[in-house]
């Protein structure tokens, strides 16, 4: 004959004088592992990613079915294969998640930059624990975290990533206003206006040279680069005060 005991929150079998642990106590089995990555994206951006269903199985190895009612404090979440608890959330800075066997939080912090440092903590319940201590699950945390990495900036590139000639402000940028030439600030047309155009989407090429249509003198690359690089604010400008504008910049 046995009995069964508790003990400081343990469940234990005593037979015939020796005692056999059946599952230990919560003081002893409850072991959190840790993972953490930086994003190249705001909390904002790194929280509008995360709480879409859809795009959990482009760096969870669990598919996200459904948030019954939704992203708040106490809502179910549909899992392809059973169901958890969202304990607790904080928007933009904490989700906590939790199921019979295992509590998962997320942890959102704003770090230099305009970037996200985001912490997954994993920890057993209910009985359950790590047989190797947890280096399995870390190693799959880490690789869970780096796969949002990827996710979340191919999904809102930051402009470091972008390529040089996909930016707004660029080599190649022609504005209406950077289609004048900067000597008279009459429009440029035809073959010069042209020849502006590809050369200056040409990183490759160093300078050009080429006649304003208007007064006859000559307009190269390097002053056109120039314009672009004083970080000036031309778009407010009138063809009323463009000529005088241009000639406070450039004399």
């Amino acid at each position: 004959m046995h009995r069964s005991c508790t003990s400081l929150g343990g469940k234990y079998i005593r037979l015939k004088g020796v005692i056999r642990i059946v599952y230990k106590s919560k003081e002893e089995v409850e072991m959190t592992i840790k993972s953490q990555i930086k994003i190249n994206q705001s909390p904002e951006k790194v929280w509008a990613f995360v709480t879409v269903n859809e795009n959990w199985e482009k760096w969870n190895e669990a598919t996200l079915k459904a948030v019954n009612p939704g992203w708040e404090k106490g809502a179910t979440l549909v899992w392809e294969r059973g169901e958890a608890t969202l304990s607790d959330l904080i928007t933009k800075s904490y989700i906590e998640i939790s199921s019979r066997f295992m509590r998962n939080v997320y942890k959102f912090t704003s770090v230099p930059g305009g970037k996200t440092l985001i912490e997954l903590e994993m920890t057993p319940l209910g009985g359950a624990s790590f047989s190797d201590g947890g280096l399995a699950q870390t190693a799959k945390n880490d690789d869970c975290l780096r796969k949002l990495k990827q996710a979340v900036e191919a999904n809102n590139p930051s402009p470091q990533s972008i390529p040089k000639e996909s930016q707004n402000v660029k080599a190649g940028t022609i504005t209406e206003n950077m289609s004048m030439c900067p000597h008279c600030g009459e429009k440029l047309r035809g073959m010069s206006l042209s020849i502006l155009q590809a050369s200056m989407n040409d990183e490759e090429m160093v300078d050009f040279k080429i006649p304003c249509p208007s007064c006859g003198n000559s307009i190269r690359k390097k002053e056109m680069t120039k314009l672009l690089d004083s970080d000036k604010k031309l778009s407010d400008l009138s063809e009323k005060n463009v000529k005088k504008k241009w000639w406070e910049f450039w004399k």
